[in-house]
């Protein structure tokens, strides 16, 4: 019993994190996401295309849902509209 190093053995929301981390210093495509997390765990971690892509997806969509409810709290009357 152990950890694989698969995404699956991560507690919720790690992944995005360490993409988060990954994508401080600036921008970068998926495959610079990989090899940061890959080097910076020392190999330990590897990240495949197949948890990437989702795990960015989740946080497009979590930034989306944050600047809905601002301009909700920002601009109640046009929220009210749609």
């Amino acid at each position: 019993m152990g950890l694989t190093n698969t995404p699956s053995d991560l507690l919720p929301g790690t992944l995005e994190l360490l993409i988060l981390k990954a994508l401080r210093p600036g921008a970068k495509h998926g495959y610079g996401i990989v090899e940061h997390l890959r080097v910076v765990s020392d190999d330990v971690l590897r990240i495949g295309e197949s948890a990437l892509y989702p795990a960015l997806q989740r946080l497009l969509q979590r930034t989306l849902d944050v600047l809905r409810i601002g301009e909700s709290a920002l601009y109640p009357a046009h929220s009210r509209r749609s």
